[in-house]
């Protein structure tokens, strides 16, 4: 029997995918689980007894009130892999990231107030201090929901006021014609097509309201027009949302870049993260069935 198929009985033997299902259930994160249920089984007795001393580790600190910290935090590599071939990350794949260093930050703090009573746990979580002005830049520059906070660069936050003052602009006289052409709407409201402001006008009205044609309702009865006054407005406010959309797109270059220089370092922080979890877990899991 060749060693694959030695490897395959033992597996079922065992019912070993069951128990990474039960393990796998009592991680934090989704990514922890993935990781989980991939496992295989220890190659050597060296390193079976390395994630048994983890094990008890994380047992005896959970059994005296100091649980080691975990929580949902996504999977990174994609992101890691592209910033270091000077790829862009998004805001959301950064607020990740912010998130994976934000729990590397508490796990380091942990391994250093535990490091005598578990050395091989806290050795396996330890990362390096370095990424803390990368977290800190993360953390004021993007939003948790993923969104560039204005308060990431003075160009951005100038861009976007400049866009909010041309479109409130814009939106003021478009309420004043709802009351100038009242009789010649469908309704009184304003809406977008094709990202310009367009009045709701009847097919049937009586005289026409000067300008372009964006579209129209299903039924034909209403057509959808950017008043020719508004046009030069309309144009400020798609030239303001393209200097806003390109101050945005330079600080996410210019964060990417910066994590790009720490990728290994984010990396070793990301399965510090996921060996936590794993700890977690399965000391969990010992505590459960008081073994």
């Amino acid at each position: 029997m060749d060693s694959e198929a030695q490897e395959q009985r033992t597996r079922a033997a065992l019912e070993w995918d069951l128990l990474l299902e039960r393990f796998a259930e009592r991680c934090a994160s989704r990514a922890s689980a993935e990781y989980a249920r991939a496992l295989t089984p220890a190659p050597t007795r060296e390193s079976a007894a390395v994630r048994l001393a983890r094990t008890r580790q994380a047992l005896a600190l959970a059994d005296s009130g100091h649980e080691l910290p975990a929580r949902e935090f996504p999977e990174i590599t994609e992101l890691l892999e592209r910033v270091r071939a000077h790829g862009v990350g998004s805001g959301s794949e950064l607020a990740g990231l912010t998130r994976v260093l934000e729990l590397a930050k508490e796990l380091r703090a942990f391994a250093k107030s535990h490091a005598e009573s578990a050395p091989e746990l806290t050795n396996a979580i330890r990362t390096d201090g370095a990424l803390e002005p990368l977290r800190e830049r993360l953390a004021a520059s993007i939003e948790p929901d993923g969104q560039v906070a204005d308060r990431a660069a003075p160009s951005l936050a100038a861009a976007r006021a400049k866009k909010r003052e041309v479109e409130s602009d814009l939106k003021r006289r478009l309420t004043q014609m709802l009351g100038r052409y009242a009789d010649l709407l469908q309704g009184q409201y304003y809406t977008e097509r094709e990202g310009r402001y367009v009045l709701p006008v009847r097919s049937d009205a009586h005289l026409p309201v000067e300008g372009i044609v964006l579209g129209s309702s299903s039924s034909g009865g209403t057509l959808f027009v950017e008043p020719r006054e508004l046009s030069e407005l309309g144009n400020r406010l798609r030239l303001a949302e393209a200097e806003a959309a390109r101050e945005e797109a330079r600080v996410l270059g210019l964060l990417s870049t910066q994590v790009g220089e720490l990728a290994d370092p984010c990396e070793e922080a990301f399965f510090a993260c996921i060996v936590a979890d794993l700890c977690r877990a399965a000391a969990r899991w010992a505590a459960e069935t008081h073994s």
